[in-house]
């Protein structure tokens, strides 16, 4: 009966040794310690503040699980990826193991120990509201682009209804957007010439001592009243300051005026009537001289052409603006 007791005794302790045995090679603990990367404060290094996470195949939640990380383990940082409601790290473990471990924003699974990552997005500004393009010469040096934590690129695309779509990443990948409005203008210091499909336009400037003149003379082109709805074209010139607010209240004097006996101005009829009449002829030329004092104001661009009075405010009207042209004139 001892003897029987002493054995039951021996087989318990033998059986409590291989469980100890079998705890001590398959713990957790043991299995951090094989698959931790080697501490290096020169890397992006996280570590991980939950008892068990999964490592995924890809960078998703449905992705399949190959292994498993551990309460405490570092890993060096490989690639990093917002994604949906998940930050993304790319790990390498010591058993060779490679793939992603998520961590989740509101509550995180892993912290930062050393390095930087970079979770956001960069911030696009500009120096002013639009971009102005002088004589068709882009420049975005008005445009910047700044991270926390390094380089940033830009691109630029421009739309047809004038606006240019800027995009930022940084080097984490992380990306902005952002629009700005841009105008061609050109320079006018003092004479301008522009001829296209349906309109040709001459331009001079000069200054007296309180008011600015523009002479401005117009090829009538009979194609331009079969392609709009509105078939009631005026002349009109428009103000801006410097961020292309239009400013009102600007006393202009419109007359008419002679540019080397092209002119078909007469004295029986207005600008508008001559320039709508059924009898003009192609290739004449209508010249208008606009008055107006900018002396001390805030003018810097005059914009110069062709305005639809009828519909100009219906987008199926879209030539009521076609053919004017921005000018600096400061």
């Amino acid at each position: 009966m001892i003897e029987t007791k002493r054995r039951s005794l021996i087989l318990d302790i033998v059986l409590a040794i291989i469980i100890l045995i079998v705890g001590f090679l398959f713990w957790p603990g043991k299995e951090k310690f094989n698959q931790s990367n080697p501490r290096d404060i020169n890397k992006n290094q996280i570590r991980v503040l939950v008892k068990a996470l999964n490592i995924r195949k890809e960078p998703t939640i449905e992705s399949k699980d190959i292994g498993t990380v551990y309460l405490g383990e570092i890993f060096t940082v490989l690639e990093h990826i917002d994604k949906d409601d998940y930050y993304w790290y790319k790990i390498k473990t010591k058993q060779g193991i490679t793939g992603y471990i998520a961590s989740d924003r509101n509550n995180e699974f892993v912290e930062v120990i050393s390095g930087i990552i970079d979770r956001e997005n960069p911030v696009i500004t500009s120096k002013h509201n639009v971009i102005v393009f002088v004589d068709e010469k882009e420049n975005y040096d008005d445009i910047e682009c700044t991270d926390n934590s390094g380089k940033c690129d830009l691109t630029y695309e421009k739309t047809d209804d004038g606006f240019i779509n800027v995009k930022g990443i940084d080097e984490s990948g992380n990306e902005s957007f952002y629009q700005i409005k841009y105008y061609d203008a050109y320079s006018l210091n003092s004479l301008f010439n522009d001829k296209s499909d349906n309109i040709d336009l001459t331009v001079t400037k000069k200054d007296t001592s309180s008011n600015s003149i523009i002479n401005a003379g117009f090829i009538a082109n009979k194609d331009v009243l079969n392609q709009n709805i509105s078939k009631n074209y005026l002349p009109v010139i428009d103000y801006y300051d410097e961020e292309f607010n239009e400013i009102d209240n600007i006393h202009t004097l419109i007359n008419k005026q002679q540019l080397s006996g092209l002119c078909i101005n007469d004295e029986k009829n207005t600008i508008k009537d001559e320039y709508i009449a059924d009898d003009i002829l192609e290739g004449s030329m209508l010249c208008i001289n606009y008055t107006f004092e900018d002396k001390d104001s805030k003018i810097k661009y005059v914009a110069i052409g062709f305005k639809g009075l009828e519909n100009s405010d219906n987008p199926d009207n879209y030539l009521s603006n076609y053919y004017s042209k921005y000018f600096i004139i400061k």
